[in-house]
């Protein structure tokens, strides 16, 4: 029990590190976290990350963020780690659709919200044949906000 507590407080550690703009600190850790533990997904992630954020092989580091992202869609913080990664890389494109896709299985999630509404990413529209301003389309979707409660679903600190 005592080596998975350490396993979880240095990736604690690391998160922190790369939270704070640290992320060569970071890489360190989770290159000797990735020798002991090679198929952590979450170790797998959070290396891949941070060889995007400190360019040391951004190619693979976002290889690495998408392969865990897919792998363990049950956890939203993969699926962040990849969201970021390629925002890091100027992907938005690949960011919003992965966003989407993780929202789907999250809904409630507050760091995915809190990246979507960081990313302006905003909902579909509810007639696609149509244009966004097209009047259908503004109404239906501010009366399908009202109704959903989407005020309320929003992050904390975006409000």
């Amino acid at each position: 029990m005592d080596a998975l507590r350490e396993k979880h407080d240095r990736i604690q550690t690391a998160v922190r590190y790369i939270r704070t703009g640290h992320a060569y600190d970071a890489l360190k850790i989770l290159r000797q976290l990735q020798t002991a533990y090679p198929k952590d997904a979450l170790v797998y992630s959070y290396l891949g990350l941070t060889m995007v954020l400190t360019a040391a092989d951004v190619t693979e580091g976002l290889r690495m963020c998408e392969k865990a992202a897919t792998a363990g869609v049950q956890q939203p913080s993969l699926v962040a780690n990849f969201v970021t990664a390629c925002l890091e890389t100027g992907d938005r494109e690949r960011a919003v659709s992965a966003l989407r896709e993780g929202l789907g299985y999250h809904t409630d999630n507050k760091e995915l919200n809190r990246l979507a509404w960081k990313m302006g990413v905003r909902r579909k529209p509810l007639f696609p044949f149509l244009g966004r301003s097209n009047f259908l389309n503004v109404w239906s979707g501010k009366l399908t906000w009202w109704l959903g409660g989407g005020r309320n679903k929003l992050p904390a600190s975006t409000m």
